[in-house]
């Protein structure tokens, strides 16, 4: 069982102006990849201070977050990724369950991402005091929910790791397509299991200052 890690505060040093970029959800998801791609090789992408994902942009946030050096990932999901490596279809489900397919390959896929190394680049931003928030649809109250990924994995805690990975699979879950995200927090002391699902329901986008 974690601490509440959502809503965390950010800080930067003193006498920078904050960079910051907002990963959007639905169609923009893919503009948003292509570019920040062109970006990098126009040469003059910045390193953005604060990047926020809801949505498909939730799987790219990490990357804008990170930088130039994850943009062949960048490019492999959005270019080489087909429906079969995001959901499987399964029409049962929709009889018994909430929805009628299941997001497991995209959970494979986000395992994949999030190697040691990732795990320590997101630390290494947070601890410059940059920050990387996603934004999630808590299902049973309708409740937006941000959560620091970066405070996540500077904390570096036995579970963090599958608590970003769920975070990032939460806020791709359209409701009714794929299962809702089952996470554990605690809040106020007191544990409890909530249904996350896409941050989209809630907003398109969101910016979070630092």
């Amino acid at each position: 069982m974690k601490s509440n890690p959502r809503r965390k505060a950010a800080r930067r040093p003193k006498n920078r102006t904050a960079t910051c970029y907002a990963c959007p959800g639905g169609a923009f998801g893919a503009f948003s990849s292509g570019l920040l791609v062109g970006w990098t090789e126009k040469g003059d992408r910045p390193t953005f201070d604060v990047v926020t994902g809801i949505s498909t942009g939730a799987l790219i946030a990490p990357f804008a977050f990170l930088g130039p050096k994850y943009d062949s990932l960048l490019k492999q999901f959005y270019t080489s990724v087909e429906n079969k490596d995001i959901y499987k279809i399964r029409p049962l489900w929709a009889v018994v369950g909430e929805s009628f397919a299941d997001n497991a390959p995209l959970a494979a896929k986000i395992d994949e991402v999030l190697t040691p190394e990732t795990m320590q680049d997101l630390a290494a931003a947070h601890s410059q005091g940059r920050r990387l928030y996603i934004g999630t649809t808590e299902a049973e109250g309708k409740q937006f929910i941000v959560w620091d990924i970066g405070a996540m994995a500077a904390r570096n805690g036995p579970g963090d790791r599958a608590l970003i990975a769920k975070v990032l699979l939460a806020s791709t879950a359209a409701p009714g397509l794929v299962p809702s995200t089952k996470i554990d927090v605690a809040i106020d002391g007191v544990c409890h299991t909530e249904r996350h699902v896409d941050g989209g329901v809630s907003q398109s986008l969101f910016f979070r200052p630092p």
